[in-house]
């Protein structure tokens, strides 16, 4: 095989055809993109691809078989190119291979090697590295490679790979990534940092509407940290309710009832928090009647300077009241509009800032109603209150 540098090894989509219509097989658009996304253009990859097809095995099932085990791809690596580097540089891009993208601060983080230098040499020397930025800072192992490295690190040291993994998300979470730091705690076992992030970051990404997100990283936990946390419990409710699952949702705000009321005098904060998940589980329901019940009770408990002091920290139950199921809001308004006076009175006793969907509410029906004298003063309100708590909508 005569060595060819990383500029070489890449065909484009028309290339990866032209190359296997040479060899009889004309393949389809999907087919194409999946080898494309397969063997990222790597002519050596293609080749040992290609004999697959000549062994008479599809497309697909030659995918599938080049994702999972390919002897002659790992042999070259090993036979022609992986021995042309040091001992240090080899032990550098086995242990970031536990990474699925890198940069030099992260690098040396995990590995205390000048990755800044080791990696502009790296490069230069065409080690299946591609930069993922128009900035020139995050990197990745072309996929095959990368695969290679990881088989090589967990047969010589599988010990060391969870504490990478620790390493990783402990600046992941310092520079201000923390999905993917969460992503590293949970590979690497480090469940009590994991929670800790899952916990202060999934109220943002609710408010978001990341549902299957905040579900998964919830999901890979061990059981007892999801049974024990009434955060979290009260997450998996609000994730369900919004996916429209509505009986899991309500297995889990039973679950958290059970654990929150246990402990009902010692964290009023929490158990204000369950009744609100409970107010939203009734609304996305279309039961006005038991939401301001609940919200009427949870207005008794009132919430303490931990729940007060951002108004992103409550905008997870703000939105769902005031905006996600506006049209339940707007029919109480319109047929109670008492209930709904002593319905805001009651949630604004729980709100430290005001994000201005009531008064929005109240000048839509009155606009609709035909008062547009009585709309304008609800809507200067209502634009006045969103500027003020900075509320994104």
């Amino acid at each position: 095989l005569t060595r060819i540098n990383s500029k070489n090894l890449r065909f484009s989509k028309e290339e990866i055809s032209q190359y296997f219509g040479e060899k009889g097989y004309y393949l389809q658009d999907d087919d194409l993109d999946a080898i494309e996304s397969c063997t990222e253009g790597w002519v050596t990859a293609l080749v040992a691809f290609n004999m697959y097809l000549m062994d008479g095995i599809s497309v697909r099932d030659s995918i599938r078989r080049f994702e999972h085990c390919n002897l002659e791809i790992e042999n070259y690596i090993s036979e022609e190119i992986f021995h042309m580097w040091s001992e240090g540089q080899q032990d550098f891009m086995e242990s970031t291979s536990v990474l699925d993208r890198i940069c030099a601060p992260l690098c040396e983080a995990i590995t205390g090697y000048n990755a800044s230098s080791m990696l502009q040499e790296l490069y230069q020397k065409n080690t299946f590295l591609s930069f993922q930025d128009n900035d020139n800072i995050w990197l990745r192992y072309h996929r095959l490679f990368l695969d290679f490295l990881r088989k090589r690190l967990k047969e010589r040291d599988s010990a060391s790979i969870c504490e990478l993994y620790r390493k990783a998300g402990t600046w992941l979470e310092s520079n201000g990534y923390p999905d993917e730091a969460i992503e590293y705690f949970l590979r690497g076992g480090f469940y009590n940092s994991a929670v800790q992030i899952i916990e202060e970051y999934g109220r943002l990404q609710l408010v978001h509407g990341e549902y299957i997100t905040v579900m998964s990283w919830i999901d890979r936990l061990p059981s007892n940290y999801t049974e024990q946390s009434p955060l979290l419990l009260s997450f998996k409710s609000f994730c369900f309710a919004g996916l429209s699952d509505y009986h899991s949702a309500k297995e889990y705000s039973r679950k958290l009832s059970l654990l929150v009321k246990k402990s009902r005098e010692a964290t009023p904060d929490l158990y204000t928090s369950y009744l609100l998940v409970e107010a939203n589980f009734h609304l996305l329901n279309g039961d006005t009647k038991s939401s301001m019940a609940a919200i009427s009770e949870a207005a008794s408990y009132g919430l303490g300077n931990s729940m007060k002091i951002k108004y992103v920290d409550f905008n997870l139950y703000d939105i769902s009241m005031y905006r996600s199921m506006y049209y339940y809001v707007m029919r109480l308004l319109n047929e109670n509009p008492d209930g709904f006076s002593s319905l805001l009175s009651d949630y604004r006793k729980l709100i430290g800032i005001y994000p201005g969907y009531a008064p929005l509410a109240k000048a839509e029906l009155q606009y609709e109603s035909g008062n547009l004298i009585k709309a304008l003063p609800e809507l200067a309100q209502a634009i006045e209150e969103a500027m003020t708590s900075r509320c994104p909508g």
